[in-house]
């Protein structure tokens, strides 16, 4: 089994990499959809697996950098509301390929500290697909 150090991630949304970007961490969670079935009458609710999946909203975040066509803020700010296909890379071997919406973009202020940004993301294809 392989283990991969964050210097072996890479993250791409549309046709822009965007990892030297992120110092944040990129938690990924994929979650199995229940819904409540539980009958009249009974004292213990019961669940039921739906069979679809999905991925859960995660942010993203780093310095603020306005670079034009290249930046976070033209990538994820002048995206704000669209849709890209991310594919996040692992390591060698492991990878996820998701079509996300950039849902929203913060940039942060704070005295004495580098501005910063994050960007939200909410899957928005019917698909994840993981090589």
């Amino acid at each position: 089994m392989s283990q991969y150090g964050s210097n072996v991630a890479t993250f791409k949304v549309g046709a822009n990499f965007v990892t030297a970007f992120i110092t944040g961490s990129i938690d990924v969670e994929k979650v199995a959809e229940i819904q409540e079935e539980t009958p009249l009458g009974a004292t213990v609710t019961k669940q039921l697996f739906t069979g679809l999946t999905t991925l859960s909203e995660f942010s993203i975040d780093g310095p603020y950098d306005d670079t034009a066509t290249t930046g976070p803020d033209a990538i994820f700010g002048g995206g704000l509301g669209t849709t890209a296909v991310v594919i996040i890379l692992y390591g060698a071997a492991k990878s996820t390929t998701v079509t996300l919406g950039i849902k929203a973009y913060k940039r942060t202020i704070e005295a004495g500290k580098v501005t910063r940004y994050v960007a939200t993301f909410a899957q928005m294809g019917t698909s994840i697909v993981e090589a």
